[in-house]
């Protein structure tokens, strides 16, 4: 009953510890910059079906991320 006692322990620490583990960078990806409105990047986004996509305002010049949010609108971050 004590060793089931201490792996049931051991379980629950390891548990605990995975909640708080720094997660690795496990994946790398080369995009092209491309030149877009926020028109195209929207449509660009839509059609590719990803969650975000960077690229650079053909309005202002500036790097802009475009995401998709929980509540199904999009969201921009621009980069000063």
């Amino acid at each position: 009953l004590e060793d089931i006692n201490d792996e049931i322990e051991e379980e629950t620490l390891n548990q605990e510890l995975e909640k708080y583990k720094i997660p690795k960078v496990v994946a790398k990806d080369i995009m092209a910059m491309k030149m877009l409105t926020q028109e195209e990047a929207i449509m660009k986004l839509e059609l590719a079906g990803e969650h975000f996509l960077i690229y650079k305002g053909e309005e202002d010049q500036k790097l802009k991320v475009i995401y998709k949010r929980d509540d199904n609108n999009l969201g921009i971050v621009e980069v000063e």
